[in-house]
């Protein structure tokens, strides 16, 4: 049996709340305005080995991705370059040859 993938083991459950405590920190805290403090909770999350990933196309989120600490994020965990070769999402286009902004 692989325990740090049994919810029964305090390992799985300390991860699971771990993530679900730190997406929705970054949430409401753009839900609320404070948007640099939302990209910081999300950079966090990626240091983490937390992936938030779903979570920053919510419309919530829309003033978060106009940052430069989300163009850092997004780079830092290879989208850009997953986008350059596979395409990019509706949300973000490239700007330039190496500049890119997203919605």
């Amino acid at each position: 049996m692989n325990l740090k993938r049994d919810p029964q083991t305090p390992e799985f459950q300390h991860r699971f709340w771990t993530r679900v405590t730190t997406n929705i920190s970054y949430l409401s805290r753009a839900t609320f305005g404070n948007i640099e403090v939302s990209v910081e909770a999300l950079v966090k999350t990626s240091n983490m080995g937390v992936n938030g990933a779903g979570f920053m196309w919510l419309p919530v989120m829309r003033k978060v991705r106009v940052t430069p600490g989300f163009k850092q994020y997004v780079r830092k965990i290879g989208l850009v370059d997953y986008w350059n070769k596979f395409g990019w999402p509706e949300l973000c286009r490239p700007v330039g040859d190496d500049d890119f902004m997203c919605d």
